[in-house]
């Protein structure tokens, strides 16, 4: 099972990769770019990675269990700030059955588009995602472990890779279960 994870998310992440690397500027910021996923696990399906340079919905996110958008506030006044993330906690179906039994894509924005977003599990034994969420620039993603049970909850935190002295208000995933 170990490994079919691992091909799982490995697989998902040799799709999208690419689209990280993408210039912000090439794509409209409020056009979701989709690549497909393909795995042993799951018929194929497309998994949707939101490409833009800060957050949507005036920096309050998108609690849509099924694509949740977490933003970051990483407003700085002076030395005075705390990363403050919207929505929190984040609810995130752990295998999408609208979608082909997809994992869901979790993404995280800094508010302001400009700082280098790290986010990291607080245990590597979690349960909640399939491997480490992924980050570049202000822009963190994640896919939910297809195997992980309805009512997980997992910490992670949030930092900025620039200004690791700012603290920030930690908060959790919760896998809710899919498809009333």
């Amino acid at each position: 099972m170990a490994q079919s994870r691992l091909t799982l998310g490995l697989s998902v992440l040799l799709a999208i990769g690419s689209i990280i690397a993408l210039d912000s500027c090439s794509m409209s910021r409020d056009q979701p770019a989709r690549s497909p996923m393909k795995s042993s696990e799951a018929k194929e399906a497309s998994v949707v990675v939101v490409a833009r340079a800060a957050c949507p919905g005036n920096g309050y996110g998108n609690p849509d269990p099924y694509g949740p958008i977490v933003c970051i506030d990483d407003t700085i006044n002076g030395n005075t700030a705390t990363l403050d993330p919207h929505p929190n906690p984040v609810h995130a179906v752990g295998v999408n059955k609208h979608n082909g039994n997809a994992p869901t894509v979790i993404n995280w924005f800094t508010k302001s588009g400009k700082h280098d977003l790290v986010i990291k599990m607080k245990d590597a034994n979690q349960n909640c995602i399939v491997v480490a969420p992924i980050c570049h620039g202000p822009h963190c993603f994640a896919l939910t472990d297809t195997n992980a049970p309805d009512d997980s909850v997992c910490k992670y935190s949030i930092s900025l890779a620039d200004r690791p002295d700012i603290p920030a208000n930690d908060p959790d995933i919760h896998i809710d279960p899919c498809c009333p």
